[in-house]
């Protein structure tokens, strides 16, 4: 007799992923995600999702772009970022919510990911 059917919290299950040219893939969760690039990790002031370890990191931004998910859409901010955020190669205006969906090619910088929705 256990509670082995405890139900994980809704917010931890991922709702998309990036997935990366080198076969790495982050899984997206909760309704608001910071993208960038820093040398420390999340719980001490760092970004979400932290390119630091990509090639082309220097092209990133320490807060580059916000990833937002409300009522099943997505939507990408550019965070006034030096080299630009895109979404499928066009340039996005800084600090205006963008929308996104599956299979859209998200660039961070020389970065560049593939949106993939649950």
């Amino acid at each position: 007799m256990g509670n082995a059917s405890a139900q994980p919290d809704a917010a931890d299950m991922p709702w998309g992923y990036l997935s990366f040219s080198d076969e790495k893939q982050i899984a997206l969760t909760g309704n608001s995600i910071t993208v960038g690039r820093s040398s420390q990790d999340k719980e001490s002031g760092g970004p979400e999702i932290n390119l630091a370890g990509l090639p082309d990191a220097n092209t990133v931004s320490r807060n580059h772009a916000v990833i937002t998910y409300a009522n099943d859409s997505c939507t990408l901010t550019d965070q006034n970022s030096a080299n630009a955020t895109r979404i499928n190669g066009q340039s996005l205006e800084p600090n205006i919510a963008t929308p996104f969906a599956d299979g859209d090619t998200l660039s961070f910088g020389k970065i560049t990911c593939t949106f993939r929705k649950r």
